[in-house]
């Protein structure tokens, strides 16, 4: 399973397994208590687009900023006739009410595809995420999110979002973070047909009062990663919208996110070993987790100054069984 932290006051936990989401509620201590709730998800619309796991992991799940909205996608790989994104409400109680599903029937010539996790706009108003096929990531899609909880694809949002000018190749986006005010960062990827140039940037966008994004940033005042990124970094956003991690098997690199201007380099690459996993809480913490090495990093990281706190790494016992990391600021 998979475990999400439900709202911003950390009072539930949730769980996804292969058909179920568990909800368990969190103490005060920060222990687990027991299970309160359960859906199935295949006795909801959606369920004929397949399950929540395809090859013993989720294809996607993820909660609004205020807890309130849990959304999950359904899908049973290329094989599958379609993807579906199904949202529950979380109530008070932890009790979990379905409230409609949003199928996306997207073919890449190669079999039906489904789009990666969406990030949430700061004002839970729309998602961006890209379709996922056969070959990588080939445009953005944008969501929206209804006033009554329910995402869908949103239809004032055009897949041909204006990319920066004059790459050498084509660029694909591959990762997405948003951001406070209105904006979003987007790693992107540069090809040419059936070629990898192995060149990633960092581009700024902002976000449109109907959801559409635009970004004036270019080629040339765009960051490029380092070469020691062999493989698609993830990326996560500090909560002040200050800061951008990037990171991977290269490690953890922090970016200064400046809104609607171009990114800008901060740090040198960190944590050589690799990260498998970087959270922020509210506080200017920066929490990377190596699965293998079973070590978490604890860093105090702000616009002027990185170092890491006193007793960092600590040991995490069975790296192995590890599959994520939950951060839950007080």
């Amino acid at each position: 399973t998979t475990l999400f932290r439900s709202g911003i006051n950390g009072k539930y936990l949730l769980s996804v397994g292969n058909t179920n989401i568990r909800v368990y509620p969190i103490k005060s201590n920060g222990a687990i208590g027991k299970q309160v709730s359960m859906v199935n998800t295949q006795n909801y619309s959606g369920a004929q687009c397949g399950v929540t796991s395809d090859g013993g992991s989720p294809d996607g799940a993820i909660l609004d900023h205020t807890g309130k909205y849990f959304y999950i996608q359904l899908y049973s790989g290329y094989s599958s006739f379609c993807a579906d994104w199904q949202t529950y409400r979380i109530q008070s109680d932890g009790q979990l009410t379905f409230l409609g599903d949003q199928e996306t029937d997207f073919d890449d010539g190669f079999g039906y595809v489904r789009t990666t996790v969406p990030t949430i706009s700061s004002n839970d108003k729309f998602g961006y995420s890209e379709y996922w096929g056969n070959y990588g990531a080939a445009m953005f899609v944008g969501m929206s999110i209804e006033k009554s909880g329910v995402l869908e694809l949103n239809s004032s949002f055009t897949a041909e979002t204006p990319l920066p000018e004059d790459p050498p190749g084509v660029y694909f986006p591959e990762e997405m973070s948003a951001a406070p005010a209105g904006h979003l960062a987007v790693l992107l990827d540069v090809q040419e047909p059936y070629d990898d140039l192995g060149i990633m940037q960092l581009a700024s966008y902002g976000i449109n009062a109907s959801g559409g994004i635009s970004s004036s940033n270019t080629w040339q005042n765009m960051p490029t990663l380092s070469s020691v990124w062999s493989e698609f970094p993830g990326m996560t956003m500090s909560t002040s919208g200050k800061l951008l991690a990037v990171y991977g098997g290269a490690g953890v690199q922090l970016f200064h996110f400046n809104g609607a201007s171009p990114i800008t380099p901060y740090s040198a690459v960190l944590l050589s070993g690799g990260v498998d996993k970087v959270q922020w809480d509210n506080s200017n913490h920066m929490y990377a987790l190596n699965f293998s090495a079973g070590k978490l990093h604890v860093f105090t990281a702000t616009p002027g100054t990185i170092s890491e706190v006193a007793g960092s790494p600590y040991t995490v016992p069975s790296p192995y069984g590890i599959v994520g990391m939950i951060v839950v600021p007080k």
